[in-house]
C-alpha cells in the first residue's frame, strides 16, 4: 500500500509542477500583453509634405504625434504602436514607420516621417490617412486611430530649394513645440549659429535624424557642419574656346587677307600673324631693355602680354603658348640658381622648372579651354581638369565613405603621373613632338634627381 502511495505523491508532484510551469508562462504572458492603453486619445498634428528633396519625384510626408501617458509604458513605443500610411481608398497601405524612441520611451509628443523615393512613384496632393495602430501583442484589445491628411499640407513649392528652405522653417518649428512639450526636462533641440538656427549637436541633430532617415541631404541647413557629395568624375576636355579665337575673323576681311598672306609666303595664318605684329613688339621691347636697364628680363612682362593678346586674337596655337612660357620658366629658373655658379643639375633647380612648367601647363588647359558641364545637386557647373580632378580625388571621400581611401591614393598617383608624361590635350596632334621633349628633358631630370637626393638621404645598411 505504501509503494502505491507513493507512486501516486510522485504523479502528483509531477502534475503540480507543470501546472506551475504552464501558471508561470501563462502570468508572463499575461504581464506582457497587459500594457496600459493611452490616458487619452492619441493624436496627429501639423501634418506637412514636401518633394524634389533628394531627387526629382520623391515625396516626404511628415508631422508631429501624441500617445498620451501618465505614466510611460516599460515597453518602448516602437514596440507597442506603429504608423501607417493608408491610401486615398482607406485599405491599400502605401508605408508602416515605428516610433523613433528618444524621449519618454517614444511615448507623448514626437516626430514622425514618411519618406518615398522617385520609384515608388507616389502621387501627390491626395488626401491620404495616417493611423495609428496599437500592436496585438501587446494590448488585450488594440485600437487604431485614423487621421485624414488635409490637401492643405501639401506644398505648393515647385523647386528643390524651395522646398528644402520650407521643410527647414518647419523642422525648426518642430523643434520649438517640442522644447515646449518638454520644458521641464529642458531640452534643447536648437542653437543658434553665425548662419541663423540648426540643429542642437547632439540632441536635436540626434532626434530628428531619427525621424528623418537622410534629412541632412533634405535640409542642409538644419546643420553646422555642411556635408556635400562631390562629383569626382573624369572631365572631358575640349578646344572649343581656343578655337573660337582662331575662328574669330573667319567670316572677315581680315581672314581672307591674312589666309591669302600666309599662302604666300607658305605659312600658317597663326605663324604669320605672330610674325607681323608679336615679333616686332617683343624684339624691340628686349632692345630697349638692354639698352636702358642693361638686361633683358625686363622685356619678359612685355613679352608675355604680347603673348597672351595673340593667344586672344586667335594668332598663336594653344601649343606654342604653353612652350613659350615654358622656357621663360625655365629661363627665369636659371637665373634664381644659376646665373652666378657653374651650371649643375641641382634638385632645387629641377623642382622649380618642373612644377612652374606643370603649373603653367594646367593654368592654360583649366582656364583656356572649355569644358563639359556637370549635373550638381540641381544644377551645372563646370568641374576641374582631368589631371586636376585625379589629384582632388579625396575631396568625395567622407567618414562614411572610408573604402574609398585606397581608390583616391590610386587616382593621385595616376594624376602624378599623367603630370610627369605632360598629358595636356594641347600637346597632340602635330604638337606632340613639344610632349615627348619634355619628357625626355624635364621629366627625367626631375625623376633622377629626385630619385638621387632620396637615395643620398636614406639611411643605407653598411657592411663589412
Amino acid at each position: 500500500m505504501s509503494t502505491v502511495n507513493s507512486k501516486n505523491m510522485k504523479s502528483l508532484v509531477r502534475i503540480l509542477a507543470v501546472l506551475g510551469i504552464i501558471g508561470c508562462h501563462l502570468f508572463l504572458v499575461t504581464m506582457i500583453f497587459a500594457t496600459e492603453p493611452p490616458s487619452a486619445t492619441p493624436t496627429i498634428t501639423n501634418i506637412k509634405a514636401n518633394v524634389d528633396l533628394r531627387q526629382t519625384g520623391d515625396v516626404l510626408i511628415y508631422g508631429e504625434y501624441k500617445i498620451p501617458y501618465t505614466a510611460p509604458p516599460g515597453e518602448s513605443a516602437d514596440r507597442t504602436y506603429t504608423f501607417h500610411l493608408i491610401g486615398t481608398d482607406n485599405t491599400t497601405q502605401l508605408g508602416a514607420i515605428l516610433p523613433f524612441v528618444r524621449f519618454d520611451n517614444g511615448y507623448n509628443d514626437g516626430g514622425f516621417s514618411f519618406y518615398f523615393t522617385t520609384a515608388d512613384n507616389l502621387t501627390t496632393d491626395q488626401a491620404y490617412t495616417i493611423r495609428i495602430s496599437q500592436n496585438p501583442a501587446y494590448f488585450d484589445e488594440p485600437e487604431s486611430w485614423d487621421y485624414v491628411m488635409p490637401l492643405s499640407a501639401w506644398t505648393s513649392a515647385t523647386s528643390q530649394e524651395d522646398n528644402q528652405v520650407e521643410l527647414t522653417l518647419n523642422i525648426i518649428s518642430m523643434a520649438q513645440r517640442l522644447e515646449a512639450a518638454y520644458s521641464d526636462d529642458l531640452l534643447e533641440l536648437l542653437e543658434s549659429s553665425a548662419g541663423g538656427t540648426v540643429l542642437s549637436s547632439p540632441a536635436g541633430e540626434t532626434y530628428f535624424r531619427g525621424v528623418i532617415y537622410g534629412l541632412q541631404t533634405m535640409a542642409p541647413d538644419l546643420f553646422l557642419v555642411q556635408v556635400f557629395d562631390f562629383e569626382t568624375g573624369d572631365r572631358l576636355w575640349g578646344t572649343d574656346e581656343f578655337d573660337a579665337y582662331q575662328e574669330r575673323w573667319g567670316a572677315e576681311w581680315m581672314a581672307t587677307t591674312t589666309e591669302n598672306t600666309s599662302a604666300t609666303f607658305g605659312l600658317t595664318t597663326p605663324t604669320l600673324m605672330s610674325v607681323i605684329f608679336g615679333l616686332p613688339i617683343i624684339l624691340g621691347a628686349v632692345v630697349i631693355s638692354a639698352i636702358k636697364f642693361k638686361r633683358i628680363e625686363p622685356a619678359y612682362l612685355v613679352a608675355a602680354l604680347v603673348l597672351i593678346l595673340l593667344a586672344l586674337m586667335g594668332w598663336m596655337s594653344i601649343a606654342l603658348f604653353a612652350l613659350i612660357f615654358q622656357l621663360m620658366a625655365i629661363y627665369i629658373g636659371y637665373l634664381w640658381f644659376y646665373a652666378r655658379k657653374a651650371m649643375s643639375w641641382d634638385l632645387s633647380f629641377l623642382a622649380f622648372v618642373w612644377f612652374t612648367s606643370t603649373l603653367i601647363c594646367i593654368v592654360i588647359e583649366g582656364g583656356d579651354f572649355t569644358l563639359a558641364a556637370t549635373s550638381v545637386g540641381g544644377g551645372t557647373i563646370a568641374g576641374p581638369g582631368t589631371i586636376i580632378n585625379d589629384l582632388a580625388a579625396i575631396q568625395g571621400l567622407s567618414l562614411s565613405n572610408l573604402i574609398g581611401i585606397p581608390t583616391a591614393v590610386l587616382s593621385f598617383a595616376r594624376g602624378l603621373f599623367r603630370m610627369l608624361i605632360w598629358d595636356y590635350s594641347f600637346y597632340s596632334g602635330n604638337y606632340v613632338i613639344i610632349r615627348w621633349f619634355w619628357m625626355a628633358t624635364l621629366s627625367s631630370a626631375a625623376v633622377w634627381g629626385i630619385f638621387t637626393n632620396l637615395v643620398h638621404a636614406l639611411p643605407l645598411p653598411r657592411f663589412g
